[in-house]
């Protein structure tokens, strides 16, 4: 069973879109360029985090294909918040490894990966390999 990866952050409302729904860009078929004009409105801190939590999610997806879901969570939305004031979450980006380890504030890859694999080798009994 894949662990559970939850990235929270200040996610513009293209990310809470049902994740069975997003491989077709209904408005973007259209012509309609939604998230550019979303994205364009949050301030440039913002937007830098936004996109390492994109960079993170596909870098994930990547590297743990199949062993590791990632799962964008806005800050704002109820698990969002409910998150927050659970692992005491700061207005800053943070990654919750299976709902046990949290890492927030600067979100170096390096570490994240670290923590994602020692998770799956505790869950697999020490066998866990990324090839």
């Amino acid at each position: 069973m894949p662990l559970s990866v939850e990235l929270v952050g200040l996610l513009p409302e293209v990310y809470k879109v049902c994740t069975k729904c997003q491989p077709l860009d209904y408005l973007g078929f259209a012509g309609v360029d939604y998230v550019s004009e979303q994205l364009a409105a949050y301030p440039e801190q913002i937007q830098i985090e936004q996109k390492g939590l994109l960079d993170l999610y596909h870098r994930l997806g990547e590297d743990f294909a199949g062993s590791v879901i990632p799962v964008p969570v806005g800050l704002m939305s109820f698990r969002g918040m409910w998150l927050s004031i659970r692992y005491g979450l700061k207005n800053a980006p943070a990654v919750i490894i299976e709902k046990k380890r949290v890492i927030q504030g600067q979100l170096i890859y390096d570490r994240i990966k670290l923590a994602i694999e020692e998770e799956l080798e505790k869950r697999d009994g020490g066998v866990f390999r990324n090839f």
